[in-house]
């Protein structure tokens, strides 16, 4: 029952500045939404890379510890928070319908 309960609360201001404080997964957000909600992350975190960098494609060192970031750390959170889908086996992710609380803040900051 409390599942059903937390499946339709909103986040609460809390939550999602704890979210957007950390620029790598305001810039993960930012990057799903752009190509339209879906991607690798291996993609992703190569997307990350590029724009935290600057540099096309960003150096693979850095490729290599965004996507360690994003794997072992980000995406879980967005994972459990239910902004994210994150599937670990495929290393797939898709941003949710509850994503749009997170993007309209996004706009405000």
């Amino acid at each position: 029952m409390s599942v059903q309960k937390e499946e339709t609360e909103d986040l609460d201001a809390g939550q999602i500045h704890d979210i957007l404080r950390n620029d790598r997964r305001r810039l993960a957000i930012r990057c799903l939404r752009e190509v339209g909600g879906s991607m690798s992350v291996r993609d992703l975190s190569e997307e990350v890379a590029t724009r935290e960098t600057g540099e096309a494609p960003a150096p693979r060192d850095k490729r290599r510890s965004v996507y360690v970031s994003l794997h072992q750390t980000h995406l879980p959170k967005l994972d459990d928070l239910r902004i994210v889908d994150y599937d670990t086996d495929t290393k797939e992710v898709s941003l949710r319908d509850r994503a749009a609380e997170i993007t309209t803040s996004m706009e405000v900051v």
